[in-house]
């Protein structure tokens, strides 16, 4: 007897298939129902296979395709091959070479997000010290204060270079430049 709620469609089919959840599942159909279906239209599947758009099992009674890759498969296969070149290892699959290769990309991209984080907490900090240092000139303060706040930005932004920050640390430089020179216009000795 066929199964009538465990029809779905198949992205990789282009149409409805009978699903199942596990390989065993799809193995007793065929082992079950062979007989009836060959007496009913005179083919039957034979055989099961894992279907990876679906992830679950399908039957077939189709020999021919039988180690084929399925559509899925060669999509997978294409986009791997076309965005990850792989160096394969003599004694390890394709499929470890892939994942190592998914594995380091996965690595620099965090490591990148981390020296961008990194970068924006220091410009950030910058931006918070020319504050201080503009509001601390206007009220004329601590000349020691004002002159160290200013130096180690400086020396902040020169040791730390972050690619695509390049503007605004041009500019935070130029903006202490700036607020130094006002220092020693205000401080300048009589």
């Amino acid at each position: 007897m066929r199964p009538s709620k465990s029809r779905a469609y198949c992205k990789d089919a282009q149409r409805f298939k009978i699903f199942f959840k596990t390989e065993n599942k799809a193995q007793n159909f065929i082992k079950f129902n062979h007989a009836e279906m060959i007496e009913e239209s005179g083919f039957a599947p034979t055989r099961c296979y894992y279907c990876i758009a679906c992830d679950g099992w399908h039957v077939s009674s189709s020999r021919r395709f039988e180690n084929a890759a399925n559509k899925t498969e060669l999509v997978i296969q294409a986009f791997t091959a076309e965005t990850l070149p792989v160096n394969h290892i003599p004694g390890a699959s394709t499929e470890d070479a892939i994942q190592k290769k998914v594995t380091t990309k996965k690595i620099e991209k965090n490591n990148t997000l981390t020296q961008q984080d990194k970068a924006e907490r220091l410009l950030q900090k910058i931006s918070q010290r020319i504050q201080t240092i503009s509001l601390l000139l206007d009220k004329k303060s601590d000349k020691i204060l004002i002159y160290n706040l200013i130096h180690e930005s400086q020396r902040l932004l020169s040791k730390n270079r972050a690619p695509g920050f390049d503007t605004q640390i041009d500019e935070f430089k130029n903006l202490l430049h700036t607020q130094k020179a006002k220092a020693n216009h205000i401080f300048k000795d009589p």
